[in-house]
This record gives structure tokens, sequence and C-alpha cells, in this order.
């Protein structure tokens, strides 16, 4: 029905011939009812609260003005490397990400944990330290790695576990504490500028060890794009 169809004047007061005062009165009824339908009306098109107002979904709710309008039942999810970057998703979206993170974070950290126990047993303690090298001769090339298969697997997949046996043969640092740094820095993907940086110092200290010098520059470019290597 039209909003005008509500103002129009009542069949009944022409019938009845009411008095001025009482048409009036009828009027200022139907015009609050006119008032209170549409605003009913309209959070039924915009169903989603986005805190202070509303939108067809959450995906619209900012706007153009970025985390600031998204609220409510919605919630920001920032992008990997800028936070202006993210997008406005369901509030309930958005945790149930964080609980599958964390239970997969969990699962990945229970299963290393036990790996590192095996490995420091039978490998890490029996190797000891090493003594100081002098390796600068033997330099390989950059695909001479894929000749030991096996070795290739283990720093791929269980990169904390071979970096801290390194650390520790090379006394740059204990084996738990580098076997857990290295895989939480490897594990939180803001943190990837961190983990380049802290694995070139380690590696370069590594390399001093072993008498190969190419410096923590290179080391850095090397861990920036091949992180096992």
């Amino acid at each position: 029905v039209a909003p005008e169809a509500f103002l129009a004047p009542p069949p009944i007061a022409k019938t009845l011939k009411l008095p001025t005062e009482h048409r009036a009165t009828m009027y200022r009824s139907r015009a609050a009812a006119v008032a209170v339908a549409i605003a009913l009306a309209a959070p039924a098109a915009a169903t989603v609260d986005c805190g202070g107002h509303f939108a067809s979904e959450c995906s619209a709710c900012p706007q153009g003005n970025g985390e600031s309008w998204c609220n409510g039942a919605c919630a920001w999810k920032s992008g990997l490397f800028d936070g202006n970057s993210g997008t406005c998703v369901p509030k309930k979206e958005k945790v149930a990400e964080g609980l599958a993170y964390l239970t997969g974070f969990g699962i990945s950290a229970f299963l290393m944990l036990i790996f590192a126990c095996v490995y420091q047993a039978k490998v890490v303690e029996k190797i000891g330290t090493l003594p100081e090298l002098d390796i600068a001769a033997r330099e390989r090339g950059l695909f001479e790695c894929f000749k030991e298969p096996q070795t290739v697997l283990h720093t791929v997949f269980c990169l904390p576990v071979v970096a801290a046996k390194n650390y520790s043969a090379a006394e740059v640092m204990g084996f738990w504490p580098g076997c857990i740094l290295t895989f939480i820095l490897s594990n939180i993907p803001p943190l990837f500028c961190l983990n380049v940086l802290v694995r070139s110092v380690l590696a370069w200290k590594v390399d001093q060890r072993m008498g190969r010098e190419r410096g923590p520059a290179k080391g850095c470019l090397i861990n920036l794009f091949c992180m096992p290597c």
C-alpha cells in the first residue's frame, strides 16, 4: 500500500463527520504508523549489523572507510602484510578460522616435538659439536642438494629440527632453543621478515664455524627465496 493511502482522509471521518480535532488526531496516528513501517522495513533490507549502521552483508560495511566501519556482527580480517588491505567478514567466520589455525598449529607442534625428542636422542647427542673446519674448497652448486634426497626431505618437512641440530653442532645455540625459535618463526606468517633476518644471522655464524665465508647479505637472499637452503 502506498504511503499516500495512509494519509488520505479515513472514510469513517467523512461518514461520521468527526470534529476537526478528532480528524487531526487520526491523521497523526496514521502518519506515526507510516513512520514505524518505514523504520522497520529499512533493517529488513540491510540485515547485517555493522555497529552503528546496517548493510546487506559484512563485506559492504566499510564503504571505503576501512576497519573503523567494520563492527557489530562483523570483524576486520587484516591482509597478510598490510592491515589496511583487509576485508570485513562475519565475526563467526573469523573465530572459526582462528580456531582452525590454532588447532593445526597445535597438532604440528605436537608432532614436531615427538620427532625432535627422537632426533635429539639418536642424532644430535651422537654428533656433539663440530671442530673448527675449513670447507671453503668444497663449495657446491645450487642443485647439488638433490643428490641427497633424504637430507632434502628432512630439511623441507622438519626444518626446525634440522636447523636446531646445525646450531647445536656449531655451538651457535642450544638444540631446544633453536628448535622452538625456528618453529615459531616459520609458522607465523606476519613474522616472515623477522624469520629471514634471524635465520640469516644464525646461518652466518654456522658458516663461520665451518670456515665458509658467504656473508650475511648472501645468506639473507638465500633465506628469503629458499628457506630450507
